[in-house]
């Protein structure tokens, strides 16, 4: 229950004024001893959403999520949910079912064209495409290429050549069939391991843990390359079609972040580390690469601009949650420099992105607002 005396937000941050989808998400739990009807899914989303539900329910049974340990279905389906609760159309709501599906089930990149074309034998094209899009394939050719570079590759120029050699590599074994998904893709990474790749700030991480490579750079950076393509296609979308065609994988993406931000673990320093890394990315990219360049009557009819803000505000109000927490009920000395980073980092972020105090009735707000537009938009037909 909400405790105004202790908390910001009610603990387990569950759906406002959505009860059935709160008792679904909460069942997701006990699948195992007591399943999920069809009609259970019917009722609470209707029976156009039981093929993603099934489909993204299949693909990850037995996936587990890294930190948390909870199933991986249930993340996807909570990231649905709010979807679902914020009014957004179908075709927004499946895509967040599936958004993690070609990852979780590719082992590698050779899985990835199938993957993709068992989808579209399910699913319509606009469903497709999103999901494709908020696929993170950088991060499935990079794994191709880490085996192939010594663990000790140095902080320099030359560590950066190995990586870009072993990129050539993992080119020349792509199968024919995966050549066309993934040709920008490799073009891109070669061109950021030339010519835009800075070490600068590598070297000073690498001089306080020495347990950071190269690798662990890579990986950071290629998640903001991710970011900027899926920002920049969602701008252009919107300036292409004068805001009246939905940017789904952008949403999708928020949808995700926002579930990511609720359901980490509170007292993994690093989880929370690449959690408000992987926030700022976004959040920073979109403002630039959005936000930025988009106008704003524009940027409006897609919703970006309140769901950015929600983003900000849960983020501030998470973190200063979790600072609460641990300060309340872990004593011992160890945890002291953890209640430091998450007050250090609550503060920076309240101040960086203007975030006031009176954080849950501002949430509110914005989420009025973007069921109010949703709604609008339903009712013209778009």
């Amino acid at each position: 229950m909400y405790d105004p005396e202790t908390t910001d937000l009610p603990v387990l941050d569950n759906f406002s004024g959505a009860e059935g989808l709160v008792r679904l998400s909460q069942r997701l739990m006990d699948w195992y001893d007591a399943p999920i009807s069809d009609q259970e899914i019917a009722d609470v989303l209707g029976e156009d959403l039981i093929p993603a539900f099934r489909y993204a329910q299949q693909k990850l049974d037995g996936k587990v999520r890294k930190v948390t340990l909870e199933p991986a279905f249930c993340h996807s389906a909570d990231v649905a949910f709010r979807a679902v609760e914020l009014g957004y159309p179908k075709v927004v709501v499946a895509s967040c079912f599936l958004h993690d599906v070609v990852e979780d089930v590719c082992k590698s990149i050779e899985d990835m064209p199938a993957a993709l074309n068992d989808l579209a034998r399910t699913f319509s094209p606009e469903v497709l495409h999103a999901v494709s899009l908020v696929t993170n394939r950088y991060q499935l050719i990079f794994k191709r290429m880490v085996p192939k570079v010594d663990a000790k590759a140095g902080m320099d120029a030359r560590g950066v050549q190995a990586f870009r050699a072993a990129l050539d590599v993992v080119w020349y074994e792509l199968p024919a069939n995966s050549v066309a998904i993934f040709e920008e893709d490799f073009q891109r990474l070669g061109v950021y391991l030339d010519t835009e790749i800075d070490l600068t700030e590598a070297i000073k991480i690498a001089k306080r843990d020495r347990k950071f490579t190269l690798g662990n750079f890579l990986e950071r950076r290629l998640y903001d390359l991710y970011v900027d393509d899926l920002v920049a296609h969602a701008a252009n979308t919107a300036l292409q079609t004068e805001g009246h065609e939905q940017v789904t994988a952008l949403i999708v993406k928020f949808m995700d972040l926002i579930d990511n931000v609720r359901t980490s673990e509170v007292s993994n320093r690093l989880s929370l580390y690449k959690l408000v890394s992987k926030a700022e990315s976004v959040l920073d990219r979109v403002q630039t690469g959005f936000l930025d360049l988009v106008p704003g009557d524009l940027a409006a009819r897609t919703t970006i601009p309140t769901v950015h803000r929600i983003v900000q505000v849960r983020l501030v109000d998470q973190f200063k949650l979790r600072r609460r927490a641990v300060a309340d009920n872990f004593s011992e000395t160890r945890f002291a420099s953890l209640v430091h980073f998450l007050a250090e980092h609550a503060n920076r972020l309240a101040e960086k992105y203007n975030v006031p105090k009176e954080r849950v009735p501002v949430i509110g707000q914005l989420e009025d607002q973007v069921r109010a537009w949703n709604s609008a938009r339903a009712g013209r037909g778009w």
